[in-house]
């Protein structure tokens, strides 16, 4: 589930999407972007960041950032038995960049 903020907020190149991430599950299908960097704020609960082979633990306050163009497929993982939420902030552009 998302609620993409930028919508209500309107800035001009900023997406910003607030999205909840269920008990063992994932925010996405693995994929990586061309075009912009992906910065992903935890606000609650604990995920694990995947990117290639490397596997980071975010808890609630951290942060992260995915480099665009790394051909390095990512995604956020939760393994816990309750929610995470996390913030997803990255450049808007018109057509979208993301390879899965």
């Amino acid at each position: 589930m998302s609620s993409v903020i930028s919508e209500v907020l309107q800035p001009k190149d900023i997406f910003c999407s607030q999205e909840i991430v269920r008990p063992n599950s994932r925010s996405s299908a693995p994929h990586f972007h061309t075009e912009v960097d992906e910065i992903v704020y935890v606000l609650k609960g604990t995920l694990k960041a995947i990117e290639g082979d490397v596997e980071v633990e975010l808890n609630e306050g951290d942060s992260i950032i995915f480099q665009s163009n790394s051909r390095q497929h990512h995604y956020l993982k939760n393994e816990l038995n309750c929610e995470a939420q996390i913030l997803v902030i990255r450049k808007n552009i018109e057509n979208s960049d993301v390879n899965f």
